[in-house]
């Protein structure tokens, strides 16, 4: 397709045009059209309607975004190619979701993502740090390009006989266990090390400075948010489905109105809400 001639388009055609025809790959533009993205742009920038300038500004700010983080990836792969370096083929990232709610389980998730990174895991960052839909897109996409993944939990019974500091140490566990590829070192969010024979290194705020946690963690609060939702139909009171479980204000006082259900974790309970059931 031929790009026509700005002059005779509107700036609701234009804009209908560049959404149809412009994508981003590897932080380049590019176009689905016999024009190159520098040539558009400099089409763009030459038209003085205001609507065409905002279209302009637009194309520039997702362009610098995209580089932007298309460069946070590649630093969040250098513990990954640091540990590459030493021969180490497989590494895989733990991270976990669930360590703060009054109910609902803790979730944990294992990456092992492919040594180097990938145009489809940019935006990659701590989950608390991304928007939920930012989250369900960067989780397909893990999902697709991961080597292996794997996800599992602790109960809201092991995390009230164990406490969730425990119970968290085994949903990763678990986790680790489930991957279905050998991995030679495992990076950890946190100060912790798990109780199995594989050289660690745990890495404080790691969902934010690895890759690979950072995919875990997005893949854990995706699942886990999911989790919540399910259990927002069978208990509608709580509206699970809006807090995920998290002590907010409205879940305190719906559980002060309606007790606790199934799926709460009394040893909070007692320390939050002081609720003894």
């Amino acid at each position: 397709m031929r790009f026509m001639d700005l002059s005779k388009m509107t700036v609701a055609e234009v804009n209908k045009w560049v959404k149809e025809n412009v994508f981003f790959t590897g932080g380049v533009g590019c176009l689905n059209a016999e024009i190159s993205y520098e040539e558009l742009l400099k089409k763009l920038s030459s038209d003085s309607r205001t609507g065409i300038q905002r279209i302009y500004v637009s194309l520039k700010k997702k362009e610098a975004q995209i580089l932007s983080d298309q460069k946070k990836l590649d630093e969040m792969f250098e513990y990954e190619s640091y540990i590459v370096g030493t021969n180490v083929e497989y590494i895989a990232g733990i991270d976990e979701a669930g360590r703060g709610p009054l109910a609902g389980p803790v979730i944990a998730a294992a990456v092992i993502l492919p040594r180097f990174s990938l145009p489809e895991l940019c935006g990659l960052n701590d989950s608390k740090k991304v928007s939920e839909r930012m989250r369900q897109k960067l989780a397909s996409s893990i999902e697709k390009v991961a080597l292996s993944f794997a996800v599992a939990s602790a109960a809201v019974h092991e995390i009230d006989a164990m406490n969730i500091h425990n119970a968290s140490l085994l949903a990763m566990k678990r986790a680790v266990s489930y991957l279905k590829r050998s991995f030679k070192h495992l990076l950890i969010d946190g100060k912790n090390k798990l109780d199995i024979d594989v050289p660690q290194t745990p890495i404080v705020g790691g969902d934010s400075k690895s890759a690979s946690i950072a995919a875990a963690s997005i893949i854990a609060k995706v699942y886990r948010d999911n989790i919540m939702k399910e259990y927002h139909a069978k208990y509608p009171q709580y509206n699970f489905a809006k807090h995920k479980g998290y002590p907010t204000d409205e879940h305190i006082a719906a559980i002060k109105k309606y007790g606790p259900c199934a799926i709460h974790r009394l040893s909070f309970l007692k320390k939050i809400c002081k609720i003894t059931k």
